[in-house]
């Protein structure tokens, strides 16, 4: 039976002003462990979990190829530290899942993992994050509505973007993308080829010119709107959905990285 490797997914930065609370944390872990464990796993396990709570980077406790399932451990840290501790990476799902995917050795992992093992007494989830997890995985919970008219979707839909549902801007999103590879000029290579490099440059950019955008009449300008209220993976998604082609694919053929800003409301995206 082979060893289990833990390992940490992602870059550990402790911020200079934290590293002396965390060197007497990772000497009181290997005093508890050593007192009530003959073997190192719990060790590395709690220094693991430790790292992702207070490293300034995004990282993640791995367990083989797998998310490190970590709720019961974080108690038992607790208790070793004498205090509360958090895990914000852990409920920043899109952003952990985009990590894990871009790690060669971790890109097996599925979509749904970052959310179904996610120690929710110890961190909170935007709910934009879990949105552009749930879509990227085609999970069921999500619904869409029926598509708007074409024609109203520059007065009565786009009036409706700032307050509308996920389920409305998902529905918007495939009419937009429909609309734009359906023309005749799409077929052309080359025009598919500035379409793709016209989306890669409105989802790498941030909020304010995305907004900027926004200002554009058409399908572009509509596309840019809809980005200040969605993640990138949402509209990405839309779009392979209508193409018929794999997400991840196209994610990565893109070589995007992706941005997190947008706007929300605070009844639409709180956390969990």
């Amino acid at each position: 039976m082979s060893k289990t490797i833990y390992q940490m997914a992602g870059t550990i930065q402790i911020p200079e002003e934290k590293q002396k609370e965390y060197m007497h944390c990772v000497r009181r872990i290997r005093e508890q462990c050593f007192a009530r464990f003959k073997g190192k796993s719990t060790e590395k396990i709690l220094t693991g979990i430790l790292q992702e709570s207070m490293s300034e980077t995004i990282c993640c406790l791995m367990r083989d190829e797998e998310i490190c399932p970590v709720q019961d451990y974080a108690v038992w840290l607790q208790e070793v530290l004498g205090r509360k501790i958090r895990l914000p990476w852990r409920g920043r799902l899109w952003e952990l899942l985009l990590l894990l995917k871009q790690t060669e050795k971790f890109r097996g992992i599925s979509d749904l993992e970052v959310w179904e093992k996610c120690p929710l007494a110890f961190t909170d989830v935007p709910q934009e994050q879990l949105l552009a997890v749930l879509c990227v995985a085609d999970a069921p919970e999500l619904r869409t509505e029926a598509y708007p008219a074409w024609q109203n979707i520059f007065s009565e839909s786009r009036s409706r973007l700032a307050d509308g549902t996920y389920a409305f801007r998902s529905a918007c999103l495939s009419l937009v993308f429909r609309h734009m590879t359906e023309c005749d000029d799409f077929a052309a290579p080359e025009a598919q080829a500035e379409f793709l490099h016209r989306l890669a440059v409105l989802l790498d950019a941030d909020l304010p010119r995305r907004q900027q955008l926004a200002q554009e009449s058409g399908a572009w300008g509509l596309l840019a709107e809809i980005s200040a209220y969605v993640l990138p993976a949402v509209i990405l998604k839309a779009y392979a959905r209508v193409k018929g082609g794999e997400f991840w694919d196209l994610w990565f053929s893109m070589k995007i990285q992706g941005y997190t800003d947008i706007v929300g409301r605070a009844d639409e995206y709180g956390v969990y």
